[in-house]
């Protein structure tokens, strides 16, 4: 990185965001964010319907909608739907530093377990499964690929540590 990044291997991405969320009923949000979830970078609108009960939160909306159950004290069960793109900076080393961005675009749906192991330590077990996925790049010989690709099943763990 320090010898050959630049500008391209930073970006800055962020949202904002209204929510009105009474303690124990339905509510909103709208917002605008900046990210790279849906491949390139791009700003794009936040809208959700909440709602937060005592054994469930619910956000319905664009782009994500999730679900979480309490179903013990100190572990959630939950849904997840949201944008699962990205986009990285490459430079080459099979054509002599050629610089192109790999772009990925493709929907998560996930189920998860969290257990809140300790007021600030949590672990987090993830199935989830990816669809409508595609991949944009160069390859070795400088030729654009810009494939779809299968869908796929996703494990992962977590552990996460909040101050």
């Amino acid at each position: 990185l320090f010898s050959r990044g630049g500008s391209d291997d930073f970006s800055l991405y962020g949202n904002a965001s209204i929510e009105r969320l009474p303690s124990g009923g339905w509510g909103w949000r709208a917002g605008a964010a900046y990210d790279d979830s849906f491949g390139d970078e791009r700003a794009y609108p936040v809208l959700a319907v909440l709602r937060d009960g005592d054994a469930f939160t619910l956000e319905l909306g664009w782009p994500r909608t999730r679900i979480d159950w309490k179903v013990h004290p100190r572990v959630n069960l939950g849904f997840d739907i949201a944008p699962a793109g990205g986009r990285w900076h490459v430079v080459s080393d099979e054509r002599d530093g050629a610089e192109f961005f790999y772009v990925t675009e493709a929907w998560r749906a996930q189920l998860l377990v969290q257990w809140f192991i300790t007021p600030h330590w949590q672990v987090d077990a993830v199935v989830g499964y990816e669809f409508d996925r595609s991949h944009e790049f160069e390859d070795d010989h400088g030729l654009r690929i810009d494939e779809d690709v299968d869908s796929t099943v996703l494990y992962g763990v977590n552990f996460a540590y909040r101050f």
